[in-house]
């Protein structure tokens, strides 16, 4: 993926040939990019559960948690924890404690979720347990960056003992104490509710919105107002479109009843929906019916959609991709994610020419008005699954990548690209190519982000026509 911050400016000055008019368009700016371009993608676990979601700090660690299916003549999964450095691999992963010595499937996590903590350091594993009776979560909390996790803290039912869509710190989390974060659970199965486990000395609370079928893929984020928003997509039923909904907490403060919250709004038709949320706002990526099909067709558009905090409510969706419908990309999910520096990065997974599966990524550096690259990230190892791929970028421009596929899985470490931006200036006028009078003096910035932004070598190149 590519990223663009920390660039540094390139600039030349030109005095136009004599003539009536000329333009100058800015046509080449050749940048010596570092040599470690290329993925390091590798296996993490062959016998996973679940796709391991990963997480990121500002040096660019990787911190990724999953579950282990049973060994021969056991039932019961096991929870794995490993810290990965850029460039480097997992070759031995924590093994996680559980909460007794049962062999009970209803001991299980559902899908074990990283979280970093407002205290450097700090690294929570939570993992929800729904064939657990009554459904709860258990919490394994480090202070020392993963290094040791305490044994584990069984907390209270989430949101109908259901299925976990996202475990996400939430931003307004006290700072009295290292371990007194609030961790927030947007839960679903097939009924959509929000759980916040709290202080991890005091108690929980859950809020179940809905208590029939209604709900899938449930997701959630936070608004540049710290406040949480979690959507989900239902089935329409025959001759309707999908629709996505999502729910909002009304105002800060207490999040603990369901009049807190706003009614189900509509956001799009379409399904699969994904929040990300940062110091750009919220975002929501989904896969969107394309106008003018019918009802029942299915959803092609990769779009995104930015939370407007004046109405409430998601804009104009932005086009990624148009995607090729067929039973491949049939509720295939995407995933986002934002940058600490507000940048905006896309996955999906398409089929390519030759019938294999890989992982494409697009970059929005203008607040999700347009998106650029389109580009491979990974390639799958055999078939893939139908999970949504994680996604973390660091401030620093390190991206992770984790999916799973047949081989188990797999984690890649993305070395982000450079990119590359022109403006021109001169005779009153800006953009990339501009038209001036005879004699006017024109300057050129060419800007390089990405890894090689504080290091780039190059020239420019400039074209004039009368």
């Amino acid at each position: 993926m590519r990223l663009s911050s920390g660039g540094i400016g390139i600039f030349a000055r030109a005095r136009l040939l004599p003539a009536a008019a000329v333009t100058l368009v800015c046509t080449a700016l050749a940048v010596l990019a570092p040599a470690a371009s290329a993925n390091n993608l590798f296996t993490l676990d062959p016998s996973a559960e679940l796709t391991g979601p990963v997480v990121t700090d500002s040096a660019g660690n990787a911190y990724v948690a999953w579950v282990r299916k049973p060994e021969a003549g056991s039932e019961v999964d096991t929870t794995l924890f490993c810290k990965v450095a850029p460039g480097g691999t997992c070759t031995n992963p924590k093994l996680l404690a559980r909460t007794g010595a049962g062999t009970s499937t209803a001991e299980n996590v559902t899908q074990a979720f990283p979280v970093l903590g407002a205290t450097p350091g700090v690294v929570y594993v939570v993992g929800p347990r729904y064939d657990h009776v009554p459904g709860d979560a258990v919490v394994w909390t480090s202070e020392n960056g993963g290094e040791t996790f305490s044994g584990p803290k069984t907390v209270a039912a989430y949101a109908n003992g259901s299925y976990v869509g996202s475990v996400l710190r939430n931003p307004l989390s006290p700072t009295t104490k290292p371990t007194s974060d609030l961790l927030d659970i947007a839960s679903d199965n097939s009924s959509v509710g929000f759980t916040e486990l709290g202080d991890l000395d005091a108690s929980p609370f859950d809020v179940p919105f809905t208590t029939s079928e209604d709900g899938q893929g449930v997701s959630l984020g936070f608004t540049g107002s710290n406040l949480p928003v979690e959507a989900s997509w239902t089935f329409a039923g025959s001759g309707n479109p999908d629709e996505v909904h999502f729910y909002r907490l009304l105002k800060a403060g207490s999040a603990s009843e369901e009049k807190d919250w706003s009614a189900s709004q509509l956001a799009a038709f379409g399904y699969e929906p994904t929040l990300a949320g940062g110091p750009g706002g919220l975002y929501m990526v989904s896969v969107d019916l394309a106008p003018g099909e019918p009802t029942e067709a299915q959803p092609t558009l990769l779009e995104v959609r930015k939370f407007n905090e004046s109405n409430n409510t998601f804009g104009a969706p932005t086009l990624i991709t148009s995607v090729q419908p067929g039973v491949f990309s049939l509720f295939q999910p995407p995933t986002i994610a934002e940058s600490p520096n507000g940048t905006l990065y896309v996955a999906y997974t398409l089929q390519n020419g030759s019938g294999a599966d890989e992982i494409f990524a697009w970059e929005s550096t203008d607040g999700g008005q347009s998106f650029h690259g389109g580009r491979p990230v990974a390639t799958t190892n055999g078939g893939y699954s139908d999970e949504a791929p994680r996604l973390a970028v660091a401030a620093n421009g390190q991206a992770w990548l984790s999916f799973r596929d047949e081989a188990g899985l797999e984690i890649a470490d993305l070395k982000t690209q450079d990119t590359l931006s022109t403006s021109l200036t001169g005779g009153g006028q800006a953009g990339a190519a501009i038209t001036v009078g005879q004699g006017a003096s024109v300057s050129d910035s060419a800007t390089v982000g990405g890894p090689a932004g504080s290091t780039a070598t190059g020239t420019v190149s400039y074209e004039v026509f009368g």
